[in-house]
C-alpha cells in the first residue's frame, strides 16, 4: 500500500504547529525523528482511506485541494500531538496536546464514517463510494430514444442485487 504523506514535513509542522521552534540534527526530537513519525501518521490515515476504498497515493494538491489539504492537516495535528509528547512525556497534562490529540482522533473517525467523510473527501470519491443514490434515468444523446438500447436505467446503490 503506498503511504501518502499529503506533503507534510517537519518545516511544516514547525511553521503551523511549533513557530520558534527548529527542527534539525541537534533538536529533540531532531528532524529524522519528526520525519519518521509523519510516516507514520500518514501510514495510518492512508489504511483507512484504502481500506474504504480510496487510493491515498492519487490524492494531490491540484486534483483534489479539498481532500489533500484536509489530510495534510490531520497527518500534521497528529504528528504535532505525537511531537508534544516527546516534549513532555507520557503524563503531559498541557491542554495544547490534549487538544491535538483530540482532533487526529476525531479526525480519524471522521474518514471511518460513511457520512462524516463526504464533506472532507467530496473531491476524490464517487457517488458509489459516497454512497448518493442514483435513480434517474440515463440517456446519452439529446434525441428522444428509439430503441431499448437508448436509455439505461440506473440502479440505486442501496437496491443492488436485491430482489425487488
Amino acid at each position: 500500500m503506498p503511504i501518502n504523506e499529503f506533503s507534510s514535513t517537519a518545516v511544516l509542522l514547525q511553521q503551523q504547529y511549533f513557530p520558534g521552534y527548529t527542527f534539525d540534527a541537534n533538536s529533540n526530537p531532531t528532524n529524522t525523528a519528526v520525519a519518521a513519525i509523519i510516516t507514520k501518521k500518514a501510514a495510518t490515515v492512508s489504511g483507512i482511506l484504502t481500506s474504504v476504498g480510496v487510493a491515498p497515493a492519487g490524492i494531490d494538491v491540484v486534483g483534489e485541494p479539498i481532500a489533500f489539504n484536509w489530510l495534510q492537516d490531520l497527518v500534521l495535528v497528529g504528528t504535532a500531538a505525537h511531537v508534544a509528547r516527546a516534549f513532555t512525556g507520557r503524563g503531559d497534562t498541557s491542554r495544547v496536546a490534549s487538544v491535538w490529540r483530540t482532533e487526529w482522533t476525531q479526525g480519524l473517525e471522521v474518514l471511518r464514517d460513511p457520512q462524516k467523510r463526504k464533506d472532507v473527501l467530496a473531491d476524490v470519491l464517487t457517488g458509489s463510494q459516497a454512497g448518493f443514490l442514483r435513480t434517474h434515468v440515463q440517456s446519452s444523446s439529446d434525441s428522444p430514444p428509439t430503441v431499448v438500447g437508448d436509455i439505461d436505467l440506473v440502479t440505486p446503490s442501496f437496491t443492488a442485487d436485491m430482489d425487488l
